[in-house]
């Protein structure tokens, strides 16, 4: 009985350093947090990251996402088209984004809500967005964000529209033409089903460039 009590005093006492251990640590994390955001090598401050002892300004970091080389990409698309996977980016290392929504920088869990977890988010949603319309374009399907026009609308679509988007041409007999607008909204590609003249064969596509539609291919 004695033996059982000494072991229950010895268990409380621990209990006691541990709570007040974790207390004094937390008190001077929350103290911490208000001048940056640190989890092992990566410390974001206002204005930019450290990581690996080297320092980034948010301009430089969203520069640096622009060299990103995928690596593996997960089954599995989350809010806003942003698709969950894993890039590497020279200087940095991994960045990966999770099915769950978390974000990974250089092994480092970054904090929701932060320039840098904006940053990475609002870059590969964009990205995603933007091969989801190469692919649409390339297999002749409509985008994500599509459209419909009818000739009594109007006998031709118009030059600028909403990003990455696609938009058709109809009339009584189905759809005459889809056109395809780029990521700044401009004319990107035609593909013609059906219209005058003769000596072409249909479907056929057309390139957009500096406004001008270009010859069928």
């Amino acid at each position: 009985m004695k033996k059982i009590r000494r072991l229950s005093i010895m268990l409380l006492v621990v209990i006691m350093i541990f709570n007040t251990n974790m207390t004094a640590f937390a008190n001077i994390g929350s103290e911490f947090a208000t001048e940056s955001e640190i989890s092992g090598n990566v410390i974001v401050t206002n204005t930019g990251v450290y990581i690996n002892d080297t320092y980034y300004s948010q301009e430089k970091f969203i520069q640096l996402l622009d060299t990103a080389q995928e690596i593996k990409v997960l089954q599995n698309r989350l809010a806003a088209g942003l698709i969950a996977g894993t890039w590497w980016i020279p200087g940095i290392g991994q960045v990966i984004v999770t099915t769950a929504g978390a974000v990974i920088v250089a092994g480092v869990v970054v904090e929701v809500g932060s320039w840098i977890y904006n940053a990475v988010v609002d870059w590969f949603a964009q990205r995603a967005i933007q091969q989801a319309y190469e692919k649409a374009k390339e297999n002749g399907k409509p985008t994500n964000d599509h459209s419909t026009q009818t000739t009594s609308e109007g006998s031709s679509l118009p030059k600028t529209e909403r990003p990455n988007s696609s938009k058709d041409l109809k009339d009584n007999q189905g759809v005459k033409q889809r056109r395809y607008y780029d990521k700044d909204g401009k004319a990107d590609m035609d593909i013609d089903y059906r219209h005058g003249g003769t000596g072409h064969k249909f479907p056929h596509r057309h390139d957009w460039n500096n406004g001008e539609r270009g010859d069928a291919y």
